[in-house]
């Protein structure tokens, strides 16, 4: 939890606050992700043998996640919005309210790492059970569900780019590939692999390991009911809202999940 806080609030105290800038919000959000993930193995020592494979596999898994997200973001931020965002316009000169989108992130960072510290946890009986086999059904289905969201993601922030970037759709808004058949599909991808990752560690989970859960559910209730769906969608009202083919696409096009007459 400290590792979260520590690395987002020096990031605000020494470049964000004093430059009124949020140009590397996600990317500290990044290097948040991959802090927590390192130290979570590193404090509990776990080895990286056959025996600790699942603490290994989801290790690499929350690395891949990051650093292609992180990465992804901090080039779109810089290269296409000149390092701002428009989420922070009316933070940025705002000491207290843009501190508290800082803390947000570290809370972000800490709750969706919770399956990792408490997997980690090989020695402390009382969150972690020890007779487990080293890979069970539930990783399975897990780190299937996780490849699934991962790709999911990846695909649909890649069709969108490629959309954005051709000269013919300027002033369109993008309805190709998963974005026909979602209108968030990022988000419902990043929602997957973060429930694949807590389906992988409910394998060994005990007691009040089961916090855990709080992993995806964080996940869920930020992508959904905060910062993630309501404001693009907010976003593309503004931006599109008076076409009537936006309009037919908001009535077809299930919010988030890519099924026909789902939310």
């Amino acid at each position: 939890c400290l590792v979260a806080f520590a690395v987002n609030w020096i990031s605000f105290l020494f470049i964000a606050w004093p430059l009124h800038t949020e140009k590397y919000y996600d990317f500290t959000g990044m290097l948040t992700f991959l802090a927590c993930d390192f130290f979570s193995i590193l404090y509990n020592r776990v080895p990286w043998n056959i025996e600790n494979i699942r603490s290994v596999v989801l290790f690499c898994m929350v690395w891949v996640w990051t650093l292609r997200l992180g990465l992804f973001l901090f080039k779109r931020i810089t290269a296409k919005h000149g390092g701002k965002d428009a989420r922070f316009d009316e933070l940025r000169n705002n000491f207290p309210r843009f501190a508290v989108a800082w803390t947000l992130q570290a809370v972000w960072g800490y709750f969706c790492t919770m399956p990792l510290f408490i997997v980690n946890q090989i020695d402390n009986a009382s969150v972690h059970r020890g007779d487990v086999a080293n890979v069970t059904v539930l990783d399975i289905v897990g780190w299937s569900l996780w490849v699934f969201g991962w790709g999911f993601e990846v695909l649909a922030d890649r069709q969108k780019t490629v959309f954005k970037n051709d000269e013919n759709n300027r002033g369109k808004f993008c309805n190709v590939g998963l974005w026909s058949i979602s209108r968030h599909p990022n988000y419902f991808g990043e929602i997957m692999l973060w429930i694949g990752i807590f389906v992988s560690s409910c394998s060994v989970l005990k007691n009040a390991g089961w916090t855990a859960v709080l992993s995806p559910l964080y996940t869920i209730l930020l992508l959904v009911f905060v910062s993630g769906v309501p404001m693009a969608e907010r976003a593309a009202m503004k931006k599109y809202g008076n076409l009537e083919a936006y309009q037919r696409y908001v009535r077809e096009v299930s919010v988030l999940v890519p099924l026909p007459c789902c939310w």
